[in-house]
């Protein structure tokens, strides 16, 4: 439909009376004197539709119209229509996202929390024929020594011992570990009243019985110069040969999980060892 401004001396088609043609051309002006600075009528529009999925088309009010109260907002503006079917906001879980390797948290040094790997659990058996808390003693320290390594340090001494086998500071700090057991167990039995000579003949019966304990062995990524004093030489070798058939597999997931990780991670990240029997 076509409308016609009425300052240039036409009217809408709508209009159902048309003036005289004195109306519309008064030689005094009035009539196009009123009308000047007014907006042109125009032919009411008809009404859209907007169809959103899930809901039911509804026509759009012409302008001008009042919505009802119960289509408002609190702010006054028309509320839009609900999609049912819009599917329900999602919040981010950080901690699903987490990678396997920074699933738990452990103490370190000076008991503050640091990431670990998750925990893998190995067991150890115990011969009947050694004693239990000696056993348990060895094998508690070799568990703290491997939870002391980040995923990289574990790593590079195993790929090491498997390049050069045992190293030689290995053996150098085993033997000093061994010279200083003696001379405490000297100072020990000369308290309990042994003469020096009674004392030094004891000491050395008894050192021949001691290992010096890597914390853990060389094997499971124990550092060569790390030593946690001795201990009964049968239990450490019973240990250190069940060491033998059980590193493969956790060597294999450590590196499956390094895999996942920037070198900064694997640096940062510390291992989470359970050896039990």
């Amino acid at each position: 439909m076509q409308a016609y401004e009425k300052d240039k001396g036409f009217l809408s088609n709508h209009d159902s009376k048309k003036p005289s043609s004195s109306t519309l051309w008064k030689s005094s002006g009035e009539e196009v004197a009123s009308n000047a600075g007014k907006p042109p009528k125009t032919a009411p529009e008809t009404p859209k539709l907007t169809v959103k999925p899930g809901s039911t088309a509804v026509p759009e009010k012409p302008a001008g119209s009042k919505p009802s109260s119960s289509n408002k907002d609190t702010d006054g503006s028309s509320a839009k229509p609900k999609d049912n079917n819009k599917p329900p906001k999602q919040q981010d879980n950080q901690d699903d996202a987490k990678p396997n390797y920074n699933q738990e948290a452990g103490k370190g040094s000076g008991g503050v929390d640091v990431p670990r790997i998750s925990e893998v659990e190995i067991k150890f058996k115990i011969n009947p024929k050694h004693d239990k808390i000696e056993f348990e003693r060895q094998l508690k320290a070799q568990e703290e020594g491997i939870n002391s390594l980040t995923v990289e340090e574990f790593i590079q001494n195993r790929d090491r011992y498997l390049r050069d086998g045992r190293a030689l500071e290995g053996d150098a700090a085993q033997k000093l570990a061994r010279q200083e057991a003696l001379k405490e167990k000297v100072t020990e039995l000369r308290k309990q009243g042994l003469s020096r000579e009674e004392a030094n003949k004891k000491a050395e019966e008894w050192l021949k019985e001691q290992a010096a304990l890597h914390n853990p062995d060389q094997i499971a990524g124990g550092k060569p110069e790390k030593i946690g004093g001795v201990g009964d030489k049968r239990v450490n070798s019973s240990i250190g040969s069940q060491w033998k058939s059980r590193i493969r597999e956790l060597d294999k997931q450590i590196r499956e999980i390094a895999s996942t990780m920037t070198k900064e991670e694997r640096e940062s990240t510390f291992l989470n060892i359970k050896l039990k029997y």
